[in-house]
């Protein structure tokens, strides 16, 4: 689990297909699928997007998102502390 806060200057250069499911903690942002569906998430929204769902998230000018996402266990490998 991880908090994650995007700004308008978060740009993916690529199309994420890891899987991702969380909560809208503040903000909004849009995802772009890549069959040209578009979803907006607002605060208190949940959200799934499945692993292999290929997606770009998108942030207006002038916002900015804080979301709590929960991820696949191998998108961040644990570290010895």
């Amino acid at each position: 689990m991880r908090i994650l806060e995007l700004d308008d200057s978060f740009v993916e250069q690529v199309w994420c297909e890891k899987g991702h499911y969380g909560y809208m903690l503040e903000g909004s942002m849009s995802m772009v699928l890549e069959e040209g569906e578009v979803i907006t998430f607002k605060t208190g929204d949940g959200m799934a997007i499945p692993k292999g769902t290929k997606h770009k998230a998108v942030i207006a000018s002038g916002e900015k998102a804080v979301l709590m996402l929960v991820e696949e266990r191998d998108r961040f490998p644990p570290t010895e502390i």
